[in-house]
């Protein structure tokens, strides 16, 4: 069943009445968005958070978490839907924001029950627990004084090694020689390029 032109990245959050993707808006901003799945009354998209930068975003299956990934970095914070779309961002203020990989991540994913996040860089991939991420307070106080918006707290700390999902295989090497005969070379020698 379609249910959307455009997007990517569809997911659940704590039900399956609502599917979640990222939907591109205009060439410099990525929403994330909702629709409902069975709906008689309410079938227009409701948008959550946008990013002028991020590549991608996830709400975790508990409906607690987002996580989403901007400049090379996975960055989770606490997800409450509201009437207006809010813009997430390293330094988003008033609410806190922990970046969980030191490297890189890519293809953000939560176990079933949203306590961790797992993510991938090259063939090795990452787990960080969100308890070790966020306390009590991170959560019930969002305005509290250490996320002020400036990223203070945002740095990950050092994460453990990735478990490596890489494998080598024989691959077919072929003995001939292929002569490739009356062609034309383009050197692009020259100032223009265009010799």
């Amino acid at each position: 069943m379609r249910f959307s032109r455009s997007g990517s990245n569809p997911h659940f959050g704590a039900d399956s009445e609502r599917v979640y993707f990222t939907a591109p808006q205009r060439w410099d901003r990525q929403l994330l968005r909702s629709l409902p799945l069975m709906s008689a009354g309410e079938a227009e998209p409701r948008d959550h958070a946008g990013s002028k930068v991020a590549t991608e975003m996830r709400v975790s299956p508990d409906g607690r978490w987002l996580a989403f990934a901007e400049r090379f970095d996975a960055h989770v914070v606490p997800f409450a839907p509201a009437s207006k779309a809010i813009e997430v961002g390293p330094a988003t203020p008033g609410l806190p924001v922990r970046n969980v990989s030191t490297d890189d991540g890519a293809y953000l994913h939560f176990s079933g029950d949203g306590s961790t996040l797992y993510w991938s860089l090259g063939p090795e991939l990452f787990e960080r627990e969100l308890e070790d991420v966020f306390t009590a307070t991170d959560e019930a106080d969002e305005d509290s004084p250490a996320d002020d918006g400036e990223g203070a707290d945002d740095e990950a700390e050092e994460q453990q090694a990735g478990i490596d999902l890489g494998f080598e295989v024989d691959a077919y090497r072929p003995d001939d020689v292929i002569a490739i005969t009356n062609a034309r070379l383009i050197t692009m020698a020259g100032e223009d390029n265009m010799e």
